[in-house]
C-alpha cells in the first residue's frame, strides 16, 4: 500500500516488552531444533531444519572475517538457499540488506556499488560478469548459493582486498527490506529484531485463536525481499510450520499445493484472485478452505463479491505497509459473523494495539466518521508517534476503514481531481478486463488528463477504444472519463505483483502525445 511514510530506524525500545527475546534468540531455537524435521518444501523436495542450520554454519564461517554492525547484502529469490541464509543471519544477529532478484545484472550491479555492503551473497545464475566486477570494486566478498540437498554455500572467483572506503553500518541489527517499487525506485526499510520478533508473538496468539493453518504448513510466494516475504519466514520459522516454497505465483502450482496441504486458510494477493478465477480452479480445489485473506493492494468490491460468490468462503482483507511490519486493519471472522458482508468495500478494523485516523493533508487536522483524508497510523510495535502515509480513507462510525487509493497519485485535469483508483474500480467491472490502471498525461490545455491502460483477460478479443468509453460514461462522471483507453495482455509489475506505474507512464508516453489526447 503506501511507501512513502518516512520510517527511520526505530530503537529496540520502541514499543518493546521486555519479556519478548528478539528474532536473534527466537531462530537460534529454530535452528537448533529436531535436525529431522521438514522446514522447506521446493519443487517436491523437501528440506530439513537440520539442512538449514548447514547452511548457518556455512554461513558464519564465511562472516567470521567481517564486522558484526556491517549488514550483509542478499540478492533475495524465493529458494531454500536464501531462506536458510537469511534464518541464519538472523540467528547470528547480523542484519541483512535486501536486493531484489528479478532485475537486470546491469542494474544489479549499480545497486551494489550503491550499498556498498561487505558480504554479497546470490545465487549461482545471478554472478554475472557485471555483478562480479562490482563487487570486486567495493571488496566485498563474494558468495554463491547453490541449490541442492548438501551444503550450498561457496566463495566465487572474485578476488576480496580490504576496503578503502568507509562501510555503512547499522547501530541496530535488522533486515532492510524493500518497498514494491511501485510509484518510483523502491526504499529500504529497516526492521529490527525485537519488531520481527513482535511479529512471530501476534502470529502465535494468531494461531492459538483457531485462525490459521497451524502445522499444517504455509504456502509462501511472496518475494523474501519485501516485507511479506520476511513475515512469512519469520511466522512460519518461529511457529514450527513447514514453509511451501513457490518462487513465483503460479494458478498450477499454487492450486497443487492446495489439493496436497488442504490448509484451512488461503493467501492470496488481488491479481491473484483474479488470476485464480480467470483460470475457472473449481470450488472443490479450495474445499478444505474455511476462508481466503487477501492484502498488499486495493481489493475492487466486484472482485471480492465474485470470488466469494465463485468459492463460498468469506474473503478477509487486510490493509498494511512495509513501514509497520505487516497488516494494521483487517477483518476477522469474528467481525464477518458480525457485520455480513454490510461493509463491503472495507479493509476491516484497527487490529488490537494500532490507532488509526484519517487527517486533512495540508493541516494535519484529524477528521470525522465519513470523511475522506490521509491515513496516519499509530503502531506502538514499530515507533511511539504517527506514521503519515499517503493512501487516503473514510473512516465509518463503526470504525470499518474503506481505503480510497494513494493521494501523491491525484490527477489535476482543469482544476477537476481524479482519483486513478477510483476511475480503474469502475473500469475492472468491465466483463473483459482482468485489471486497469489510470495514469496522467500532460497535456496542453487542462494541465493532465487520465489515460487508462487495460489489462485483457486471456483468450478475450481486445474491446474497442469506443466501446470502452461508453462503458465508462455509464460508471463515471464526465471530467473522470480516460481521453484514451490502450490494452495490454499483461500490466508491468513489481516482484509483490503490483502494478508498476513508473512503466505504465512510459508505455502511455510512448504510444501518446499531449497534442493527441485532448
Amino acid at each position: 500500500m503506501t511507501e512513502n511514510a518516512q520510517s527511520p530506524l526505530p530503537t529496540e525500545a520502541a514499543g518493546a516488552a521486555s519479556d519478548l527475546a528478539d528474532a536473534g534468540e527466537l531462530f537460534k531455537a529454530v535452528l537448533t531444533g529436531k535436525p529431522d524435521d521438514p522446514l522447506i518444501e521446493f519443487r517436491g523436495v523437501v528440506y530439513s531444519r537440520g539442512w538449514v542450520s548447514t547452511v548457518a554454519g556455512e554461513l558464519e564461517a564465511i562472516l567470521a572475517e567481517t564486522p558484526p554492525e556491517y549488514p550483509i547484502a542478499l540478492v533475495a529469490r524465493n529458494r531454500p538457499g536464501h531462506a536458510a541464509v537469511i534464518y541464519g543471519a538472523i540467528a547470528q544477529r547480523r542484519s541483512i540488506s535486501m536486493m531484489y532478484g528479478s532485475q537486470s545484472s546491469a542494474s544489479l550491479a549499480r545497486d551494489l556499488r550503491q550499498l556498498r555492503p561487505t558480504v554479497v551473497i546470490a545465487d549461482e545464475q545471478d554472478w554475472s560478469d557485471e555483478v562480479s566486477a562490482a563487487a570486486a570494486d567495493i571488496s566485498a566478498i563474494a558468495v554463491a548459493i547453490k541449490l541442492g540437498s548438501s551444503g550450498a554455500l561457496y566463495r566465487t572467483g572474485v578476488a576480496h582486498r580490504s576496503p578503502t572506503e568507509p562501510r555503512r553500518a547499522l547501530s541496530t541489527p535488522a533486515v532492510e527490506v524493500l518497498s514494491s517499487g511501485t510509484t518510483g525506485p523502491p526504499k529500504r526499510m529497516p526492521l529490527t529484531f525485537a519488531q520481527l520478533s513482535r511479529v512471530v508473538q501476534a502470529h502465535r496468539a494468531y494461531l492459538a485463536d483457531g485462525d490459521a493453518n497451524q502445522n499444517r504448513g504455509e504456502i509462501v510466494y511472496a518475494p523474501f525481499s519485501s516485507m511479506g516475504g520476511v513475515w512469512a519466514l519469520m511466522t512460519v520459522g518461529g511457529t514450527g510450520c513447514k514453509m511451501i516454497l513457490m518462487e513465483k505465483f503460479t494458478v498450477e502450482e499454487f492450486v497443487a499445493h492446495v489439493r496436497s496441504l488442504r490448509p484451512k486458510s488461503i493467501g492470496l494477493f488481488p491479481i491473484c484472485l483474479r488470476m485464480v478465477l480467470d483460470a475457472k480452479v473449481p470450488k472443490e480445489a479450495f474445499a478444505s478452505a474455511e476462508f481466503a485473506t487477501a492484502g498488499g493492494a486495493l481489493v475492487d468490491p466486484a472482485l471480492q463479491e465474485e470470488f466469494e460468490t465463485t468459492y463460498g468462503i468469506p474473503l478477509l482483507i487486510a490493509y498494511g505497509a512495509t513501514e509497520f511490519c505487516g497488516s494494521v486493519v483487517a477483518w476477522t471472522r469474528q467481525l464477518r459473523e458480525q457485520y455480513g458482508r454490510s461493509k463491503l468495500g472495507s479493509v476491516g478494523r484497527p487490529l488490537p494495539g494500532v490507532s488509526i485516523r484519517v487527517v486533512d493533508a495540508q493541516t494535519g487536522a484529524a477528521l470525522p466518521a465519513g470523511e475522506q483524508g490521509v491515513i496516519e497510523a499509530l503502531v506502538p510495535r514499530i515507533r511511539p508517534d504517527w506514521i503519515r502515509t499517503t493512501d487516503l480513507a473514510v473512516i465509518d462510525e463503526d470504525g470499518f476503514v474503506f481505503h480510497r487509493g494513494r493521494a501523491d497519485g491525484a490527477i489535476s485535469r482543469g482544476g477537476f481531481k481524479i482519483f486513478p483508483d477510483a476511475v480503474a474500480e469502475a473500469l475492472r467491472r468491465h466483463p473483459a478486463l482482468s485489471d486497469a490502471c489510470v495514469v496522467g498525461l500532460d497535456d496542453r490545455r487542462y494541465g493532465q488528463v487520465p489515460v487508462a491502460v487495460c489489462e485483457v483477460k486471456p483468450g478475450i478479443a481486445w474491446p474497442a477504444e469506443t466501446e470502452m468509453e461508453q462503458f465508462a460514461r455509464r460508471h463515471l462522471i464526465a471530467q473522470h472519463i480516460p481521453v484514451r483507453f490502450l490494452f495490454v495482455d499483461q500490466l508491468p509489475r513489481s516482484a509483490m505483483m503490483k502494478v508498476r506505474i513508473p512503466e505504465v507512464k512510459a508505455l502511455v508516453q510512448a504510444q501518446l502525445s499531449p497534442e493527441s489526447s485532448s
